[in-house]
């Protein structure tokens, strides 16, 4: 898509655009009430007409009669009313902005309302009615587009007109000769019928032959010039010589790449790249890669005079080089993926890893452990307890028997005697 029409197709479809940002705000006023003023946008516009301004006066306060009556300042309230049209044909209508107050449409802009004036009288000293005249407003304009700067494009774009396009080239010195850089494109110079090409631009001649001059001069290095007499070089110009066949001042003879010198032409070893071979750029009438990073493509870098292109895993910006850690899995170890440039570990928590992903199997469910149930200690038994000496008085039990046979013979002996 061209830049123009890419552009034309954001500001259409800018809500549905991704990124953006608005403008600096463009300063407008003041402008008179049912006036409008064109804003340009990069080769598009915004037309802003001041549909109407709200002016409502109060009553002044006034004291005194007759011709010592006077009043004093005259309350008012204000704000103002837009009729915004897009190139395109978008109309948008803003009613109502009071002054220091700011309308959005999202993502296609923003109009900010920073003075609203107008001439205020009394028109009627008794009741000290309030009037007004040549009510105007200023306002600040802020458009939405896809970019301000080089730096709001990704890496190897660059703004275009308010659009991100590849760049091609940030300067004419990254051009062939007979190029510019126009919007980051190298663009062939238009030519005209008698000139030259010179540092990226077309150098018209004053004249490329006699019917370009004046009556009485001729066309001489495509100058018009007095055809001299002469004796030596010294009574011609610089990029002449003293002609021993005609006594006259006469062109060097030259190239069609070269110099004048003092009466003399050295030709240069190149003046376009077309008279290099590949790999090499005319730079100072050399043929050269390179002399630094701005004569070679932003996605290279000049080493040894020569343009040498960036290659592997990384950012490429402005001419440097920035390594990824990763670009694709297969920059990873296997039990990694690859994520926003960064190795990050494969998550598999029922399964097994292979090739920087995780193959999920059916998990067993895992028999559960027995709580153990704690052990009461045993008892200890508790010892005889050790016999102690009697304090009690002993007694021997006899059978009642062999007590009364005891008591009888006695008796009985005692009596024998």
């Amino acid at each position: 898509m061209k830049p123009r029409l890419a552009l034309f197709a954001l500001l259409l479809f800018a809500p549905f655009a991704l990124a953006g940002t608005y403008l600096a705000p463009i300063s407008e006023g003041p402008i008179y009430e049912g006036n409008s003023v064109r804003i340009p946008i990069g080769t598009y516009w915004a037309d802003i007409r001041v549909y109407s301004l709200g002016i409502e006066g109060g009553y002044a306060h006034c004291t005194g009669n007759g011709s010592s009556r006077s009043c004093g300042p005259c309350p008012v309230t204000e704000d103002a009313s837009f009729i915004v049209t897009l190139w395109n044909g978008t109309e948008t209508r803003l009613s109502g902005i009071a002054e220091n107050s700011t309308q959005t449409v999202e993502k296609q802009f923003k109009l900010t309302v920073t003075r609203v004036e107008e001439n205020l009288f009394v028109d009627n000293l008794d009741a000290g009615h309030c009037a007004y005249t040549d009510a105007r407003v200023t306002f600040q304009f802020s458009p939405y587009v896809e970019c301000a700067s080089d730096s709001d494009c990704d890496s190897g774009k660059g703004c275009a007109n308010y659009y991100c396009v590849s760049s091609e080239c940030n300067s004419n010195a990254q051009c062939a000769q007979d190029e510019n850089c126009t919007f980051h494109q190298c663009v062939s110079i238009r030519h005209g019928t008698c000139g030259e090409v010179g540092n990226h631009t077309w150098v018209p001649y004053q004249c490329c032959d006699d019917g370009a001059c004046s009556s009485g001069l001729h066309c001489m290095r495509n100058t018009c010039r007095l055809y001299r007499l002469c004796t030596s070089n010294g009574d011609c110009l610089f990029d002449e010589h003293c002609s021993s066949y005609t006594s006259h001042c006469e062109i060097v003879p030259s190239t069609s790449c070269g110099t004048y010198g003092m009466h003399s032409w050295t030709n240069f070893s190149c003046c376009n790249d077309s008279a290099c071979g590949p790999g090499t750029r005319c730079i100072s009438h050399e043929c050269l890669g390179c002399t630094s990073d701005s004569d070679c493509p932003l996605n290279a870098s000049c080493r040894s005079n020569s343009c040498v292109p960036f290659t592997g895993c990384g950012l490429i910006a402005n001419h440097t080089f920035t390594p990824y850690e990763c670009c694709s899995n297969s920059d990873c170890f296997d039990e990694f993926f690859c994520s926003n440039h960064s190795c990050d570990p494969v998550r598999c928590q029922c399964g097994q890893i292979a090739n920087h992903i995780c193959v999920t199997t059916e998990c067993a469910t895992p028999t559960p452990t027995p709580t153990p149930v704690p052990r009461t200690p045993t008892p200890a038994p508790t010892p005889a307890p050790t016999p102690q000496p009697s304090t009690c008085p002993v007694v021997f039990l006899l059978p009642l028997g062999l007590i009364a046979a005891a008591l009888f013979s006695r008796k009985g002996g005692a009596s024998h005697q």
